[in-house]
C-alpha cells in the first residue's frame, strides 16, 4: 500500500508539473541574435546543410545535398566520398571519439578512417556482405564507448565496432531484440530517432518509444506520460534526461524517474518527426521550428525568428561545439555560426529600444534596468525580452547619462531638462529647466551632480524641494566636467570631477587638479576611472595611463599603454568594474583587464557593433556588463570576458610531396625539405578571425601571415622548432599558445663525411692536376715567349742593320749630293759667273775708252745672267718640287705629269677634295712616299699604267699606289734602300706602311696614318 501511495504521488505531482509546464509553453519572442554565415565565398559550395557533427579534433563536419564538406576552423573544404557512392544521396553524419566518422547514404553505410594523414573509406556490410540501409537522419548512433548503432529499412538493429585497427574492418552483429512495432513514418524519413548511451538504447517504437537496456526491451507510451505521436528525435541529456521531440511537443525523462513530462512546443510542421534538436551548454534545450529556433528553459520557450536577426531559411540541423558555440545548418542559406550564444545578448528597436543609439544605464532602486537613448530612456521588462519605453507628452531627447540618487530615483537631463523618475512612478517630473546643463552625474552615496559649460552643482534635498548648489566656484576657462570617479567607499570616498583636460578635486571651494609625483598636472583626454583599491586610470591623447593614490590630489605613475597597442582607437569609456577588471571601450570593441592580462570583445565574438556610445556601460557586481552601442544594447555574461586565447593544431603537413604526422617526424631529406603546413584551430567559431603568426627556431621574429597556410622554402640543414600560434589581432592582446613542431632536415650528399672526404681528395687531385696543366701552359707559354723574343730581336737585329744601312747610304747619299751641287755650282755655275766677270769688265774697259759698248754686248750680258738664274731653279727644283707651294694636291698632279712625261706610261689620280688641308710636314712625307714609289715603278716595274690614291677612310688618310708591273717577291732580300725609307717616313707619319706584290701581278704600296699625325719632319 505504502508502494501505491508513492506511485499515486508521483503521478500526480508529474501531472501538476506537465499541466504547469503546459500553461507556460507559449513561446515569447526573445532578444535580437547575431549571426555570422559561411557559403560560397568559405567554400560552401550548396546551400542545404542537412546535418553536422564534430570530430575531436574540431573538425566541423557538414552533409549537404550535394557532397561532404569538413570545416577547419579557417576554411570549408569538400570531402571525397567512398568510391562508388560519388552521387549518393547523404542523410546523417557521425564522428565517434576514435576520430572516425560514420556517414549514412540511400546506398548504405560507410566509415572514414585515416592513416598517416590519409582518408580511407571502407563500406560497412552485414555477415552476410550487403549493405547496411539507413533511412532518415536520425537513426544512427555513437555511445561512449566508439560502438556505432543503426537501424535498417527493416528495423534491424545493428552494433558496429570499428575500434580495432585501421587495417581490419568493422565488426557487425546484429543486436537481438524483441519484436516491436516500426514507427508509421513521416515526410523525410520513415521511422524513428535512435540514441545510444549510458549502457542503454533509445528509439522510435510504433507512436512511442522503446529503450533497450541490460537485455530488456521496455515500450514508453501515453501511460508513461508520453503523447501518441511520432518522436523524431531524440536527445541524451547531460544530467540524463532523456528529451524527445514530435511536430508539436517535447518530452522529457528525468532521471530516476518512470513518467515523461510532455510540454506543447513551437510547431515544426515543415519537417514532421525531423526537427533539429540539441542541448546548450547550461542544460537547456534548443529546437528548430517552423519560423525558426526555439529554447525550452524548463520553464517557458524563448524564440527567434527573422525579426530577431535569424536567417530567413528553415533550420535543418543544430550543433553545440566542443566551446559552447551553436551552430544552425539551413535549407537554402548554408551554415550560420550563432555569435555570443548563450553569452551575449542584444536588444534593438525591434524589441521596444526607442533608438538604436543607447547612450547610458542605471539600476532603480527596485533593481529594474534602464537604458538611455537618443529618444529617451526605456526600462527592460521583467522575463528580459523588451524595453518599454517610459511614456511623456514632451518631445523625447537623447538621454545621455542617467545618475541614481539615494532613494532610488532616477535622474538625467534630455533636451535642457532635468528629470527625475521616482520609484514605481509611471512618469518623470521636471526638476530645472536650465539649456546650460548637459547631463547628470552620480557622485558617492547617490549623490547627484548637474554639469554644463557653467560648472558643477550639487542636488541638495531641503524642506522646500531640491536646488542646486555650485560644488566650487568656476571651472577654469575651457574646463567642462563629463563625469565623477568615486575612489575608496565609506566615509574615506573622494570624489574626483573629470574634465575635458584635467582631473580635480573639490576642496574648500576651489577645484585642484590632480598632480604627479614631480607636481605636473595630469592631462586627460576626458575619460579617467578607479579600479580596484588604488589603481587610477586616465586616458590622455597618446596612452592609456595607469596611477596609483597617495593623498590629496597627488599620485604616482605606474605605467602607460600607449594607444597603438589598441589599434590607435577613438576612445568611448574607461571603467572600472566591481571585481577590479578595467573596461576600455573604443571604436574597436572593447577591452578588458584582468589581473594584467588584456582580452578583446568585437562584432566577431559578442557586441552587438563595434562602435560603442560614449559612457554607454553598466558594470555589475556579478561579472556582467551592459554595452550600449549605435546598433542597440548588448549584455555579456561574466564568462564572455574571460575567453581563452584560440589554440592551433596541425590538419597537414608535408615536406615536399610526402605528408608527415607532426606527432613523429624522421629526419626530412634535403630534396623534401620544402615544408608546408595548413593549420585547423579547434575554436572553429572563432577560426575566421584568427591572425596566424609562425617563427622557424626561437631566436627568429614573429612573421604573419594570410590564411591559414605556412610554407617554409628551404630550411637549412639540422634541427629546427616550427612554432604557430593565433596572434593577438590587437598588440595588447594575448597571443595563443603556441602549435610546437620540431624537425630536422638531413644534409645533402654533398654535406656527408665521405662526401666531404671525396671532395677533399677531389680537390688535391684537381689541384695536382691544375698544378700540371698550369706548368704545361707556362712551360709552352715560356718557349713560346722565347722564340718570340728570338723572333723579335732577329727582326730589331735586321731593323737595326737595315737602319744603319739606311743611315750609312742616306750619309753617303747625302755627301753623293753635296758633290754633285758642288760640282754644278763649280762647273756650271763657276764658269758662268767667272764668264760674266770676264764680260763685265770688257764692258767697263769699253766704258771707260772712247767705244762705248755696244747693244749687243749688254744682250750677252742678259743672256748669260739668265742662263745663269735657269741653272739656279733647275738645281732649287731638284732639292724641292716647287709644285709643293701650291699645295699636296698640285704637287702630286705635277709628279703624276713627270712621271707619264718621262714613262709614257699614264698615272692616274684619285684625290680627297680635303687634302690640301693637311699640315705641310705631313704634306711634304706623302710626297716623298709617292715620289719614292713612283721611281721605284719607272725604275724597275715596267708598268704599262700607274694609278694614285689619296682618300680619308673615317679617322684615317690612306695613300696608295697601285701598278700592273712585273712586281717581286717582298720576302727576298732588298739590295736598295728605297721601300726601307718609305717604311720611315711612314713611321715618322706616325702610320703603317704595307706592300703587296707577287712577281708579274704588280705592286700595291699603302701608307696609312690618322690625320693627327701632322708634326713629321722632311
Amino acid at each position: 500500500m505504502r508502494c501505491d501511495t508513492a506511485w499515486w504521488i508521483e503521478r500526480g505531482k508529474a501531472a501538476l508539473a506537465a499541466l504547469l509546464l503546459v500553461g507556460v509553453a507559449a513561446a515569447a519572442h526573445a532578444q535580437h541574435a547575431v549571426f555570422e554565415g559561411y557559403q560560397q565565398s568559405a567554400g560552401l559550395t550548396n546551400m542545404a546543410v542537412g546535418c553536422l557533427t564534430q570530430a575531436t579534433d574540431g573538425t566541423l563536419w557538414i552533409c549537404t545535398e550535394n557532397g561532404l564538406f569538413r570545416f577547419d576552423g579557417f576554411r570549408i573544404r569538400r570531402e571525397a566520398l567512398p568510391p562508388g557512392a560519388e552521387r549518393a544521396v547523404l542523410l546523417t553524419a557521425r564522428a565517434d571519439g576514435g576520430g572516425r566518422l560514420w556517414i549514412a547514404t540511400d546506398l548504405g553505410l560507410f566509415l572514414r578512417r585515416e592513416t598517416d594523414g590519409r582518408p580511407a573509406w571502407t563500406a560497412v556490410t552485414q555477415p552476410g556482405g550487403a549493405l547496411i540501409g539507413v533511412e532518415g537522419g536520425q537513426r544512427i548512433d555513437v555511445d561512449e564507448r566508439g560502438i556505432v548503432y543503426a537501424i535498417d529499412r527493416s528495423s534491424r538493429v545493428w552494433a558496429i565496432d570499428a575500434t580495432a585497427p585501421a587495417g581490419q574492418a568493422p565488426a557487425v552483429q546484429r543486436v537481438k531484440l524483441p519484436a516491436f512495432p516500426a514507427p508509421p513514418g513521416a515526410v523525410d524519413a520513415d521511422s524513428g530517432a535512435l540514441r545510444a548511451g549510458r549502457g542503454a538504447l533509445w528509439f522510435g517504437c510504433g507512436l512511442g518509444l522503446c529503450e533497450w537496456r541490460d537485455g530488456t526491451l521496455r515500450t514508453w507510451g501515453e501511460a508513461e506520460g508520453l503523447p501518441a505521436r511520432m518522436w523524431g528525435n531524440l536527445v541524451l541529456g547531460r544530467d540524463g534526461s532523456v528529451w524527445a521531440r514530435s511536430s508539436d511537443r517535447l518530452a522529457q525523462l528525468r532521471p530516476a524517474q518512470h513518467r515523461f513530462i510532455a510540454v506543447e512546443a513551437p510547431a515544426a510542421q515543415r519537417l514532421p518527426a525531423t526537427s533539429a534538436l540539441a542541448e546548450d551548454p547550461a542544460g537547456r534545450i534548443v529546437v528548430a521550428t517552423d519560423a525558426g529556433v526555439a529554447r525550452w528553459d524548463g520553464q517557458r520557450w524563448q524564440s527567434w525568428t527573422s525579426k530577431e536577426g535569424l536567417p530567413e531559411t528553415l533550420v535543418r540541423s543544430l550543433l553545440f561545439d566542443a566551446e559552447g558555440a551553436l551552430w544552425l545548418g539551413s535549407s537554402g542559406r548554408g551554415l550560420h555560426h550563432w555569435v555570443g550564444y548563450g553569452q551575449a545578448d542584444h536588444w534593438t528597436p525591434a524589441q521596444g529600444l526607442p533608438a538604436p543609439a543607447a547612450f547610458s544605464f542605471a539600476r532603480d532602486g527596485r533593481g529594474h534596468l534602464w537604458a538611455g537613448t537618443a529618444q529617451g530612456i526605456a526600462r527592460l521588462d521583467e522575463a528580459g525580452e523588451r524595453l518599454q519605453p517610459l511614456a511623456s507628452s514632451r518631445p523625447k531627447g537623447a538621454a545621455n547619462n542617467i545618475a541614481v540618487a539615494a532613494d532610488g530615483a532616477l535622474w538625467w537631463v534630455e533636451a535642457g531638462r532635468v528629470l527625475r523618475l521616482r520609484t514605481g512612478a509611471a512618469g518623470a517630473d521636471t526638476m530645472f529647466n536650465d539649456p546650460s546643463l548637459v547631463m547628470a552625474l552620480q557622485g558617492t552615496d547617490g549623490a547627484i551632480y548637474l554639469t554644463g559649460r557653467h560648472g558643477v552643482d550639487r542636488i541638495v534635498a531641503t524642506p522646500s524641494g531640491v536646488r542646486r548648489q555650485p560644488v566650487a566656484d568656476g571651472l577654469p576657462e575651457r574646463e567642462w566636467v563629463g563625469g565623477v570617479v568615486v575612489a575608496g567607499t565609506g566615509p574615506t570616498a573622494v570624489e574626483w570631477f573629470v574634465g575635458e583636460r584635467r582631473i580635480f578635486r573639490a576642496i574648500d571651494n576651489a577645484w585642484v587638479p590632480m598632480r604627479d609625483e614631480h607636481g605636473q598636472v595630469i592631462e586627460t583626454d576626458g575619460h579617467a576611472s578607479v579600479a580596484g583599491a588604488s589603481a587610477f586610470w586616465v586616458v590622455d591623447s597618446h596612452s592609456l595611463a595607469l596611477y596609483t593614490l597617495e593623498g590629496g590630489a597627488n599620485v604616482r605613475l605606474v605605467r602607460r599603454f600607449d594607444l597603438a597597442l589598441f589599434g590607435d582607437p577613438a576612445v568611448y569609456f574607461l571603467r572600472g568594474a566591481p571585481d577590479g577588471r578595467l573596461w576600455f571601450g573604443t571604436d574597436h570593441g572593447a577591452f578588458i583587464q584582468d589581473g594584467g592580462h588584456w582580452s578583446h570583445i568585437d562584432r566577431t565574438n559578442g557586441l552587438l557593433w563595434d562602435d560603442i556610445d560614449d559612457g554607454a556601460v553598466l558594470l555589475e557586481a556579478d561579472g556582467t556588463a551592459w554595452i550600449g552601442t549605435s546598433a542597440g544594447i548588448t549584455r555579456l555574461r561574466p564568462a564572455q570576458a574571460k575567453e581563452a586565447p584560440a589554440a592551433l593544431r596541425a590538419d597537414t603537413l608535408r615536406f615536399g610531396a610526402k605528408t608527415a604526422s607532426p606527432a613523429s617526424l624522421p629526419q626530412i631529406a634535403w630534396d623534401d625539405r620544402h615544408l608546408q603546413l595548413t593549420l585547423a584551430t579547434p575554436s572553429i567559431a572563432r577560426g575566421r578571425t584568427l591572425r596566424v603568426e609562425y617563427r622557424l627556431d626561437d631566436d627568429a621574429t614573429w612573421r604573419a601571415i594570410e590564411g591559414n597556410v605556412v610554407t617554409i622554402e628551404s630550411p637549412e640543414a639540422g634541427s629546427h622548432l616550427l612554432e604557430v600560434r593565433a596572434g593577438a589581432r590587437v598588440p595588447i592582446a594575448e597571443a595563443g599558445p603556441p602549435l610546437r613542431i620540431a624537425f630536422a632536415i638531413e644534409p645533402p650528399w654533398w654535406r656527408s663525411a665521405p662526401a666531404k672526404l671525396a671532395a677533399a681528395a677531389a680537390l688535391a687531385l684537381l689541384w695536382w692536376l691544375s698544378n700540371l696543366v698550369a706548368n704545361r701552359r707556362q712551360r709552352r707559354d715560356r718557349e713560346r715567349l722565347e722564340r718570340a723574343v728570338a723572333e723579335r730581336t732577329a727582326e730589331l737585329e735586321t731593323s737595326r742593320q737595315a737602319l744603319r744601312r739606311l743611315g750609312e747610304h742616306n750619309t753617303h747619299a747625302l755627301e753623293d749630293e753635296r758633290r754633285r751641287i758642288a760640282r754644278e755650282l763649280h762647273d756650271e755655275m763657276g764658269q758662268q759667273l767667272a764668264a760674266l766677270r770676264m764680260e763685265a769688265s770688257v764692258l767697263r774697259a769699253r766704258a771707260r775708252g772712247e767705244r762705248p759698248p755696244a747693244q749687243e754686248h749688254f744682250q750677252l750680258l742678259l743672256d748669260r745672267i739668265d742662263h745663269l738664274a735657269g741653272g739656279v731653279r733647275a738645281l732649287v727644283k731638284q732639292l724641292r718640287p716647287p709644285a709643293l707651294d701650291g699645295g699636296l694636291a698640285a704637287a702630286l698632279e705635277w709628279l703624276a705629269a713627270e712621271f707619264t712625261h718621262a714613262t709614257g706610261a699614264p698615272c692616274r689620280l684619285q684625290l680627297d677634295a680635303a687634302a690640301d688641308g693637311l699640315a705641310p710636314d705631313a704634306a711634304t712625307q706623302l710626297f716623298r712616299l709617292a715620289q719614292e714609289s713612283l721611281t721605284n715603278v719607272r725604275r724597275h716595274a715596267q708598268a704599262s699604267e700607274v694609278s694614285v690614291s689619296l682618300q680619308r677612310d673615317a679617322q684615317a688618310w690612306v695613300l696608295t699606289i697601285t701598278d700592273d708591273g712585273a712586281g717581286f717577291d717582298p720576302a727576298r732580300e732588298r739590295s736598295g734602300h728605297g721601300l726601307l725609307g718609305m717604311e720611315e717616313r711612314a713611321r715618322l707619319l706616325g702610320g703603317s706602311f704595307e706592300l703587296d706584290s707577287r712577281p708579274g701581278a704588280g705592286t700595291t704600296v699603302r701608307v696609312r696614318f690618322e690625320e693627327a699625325a701632322r708634326n713629321t719632319t722632311a
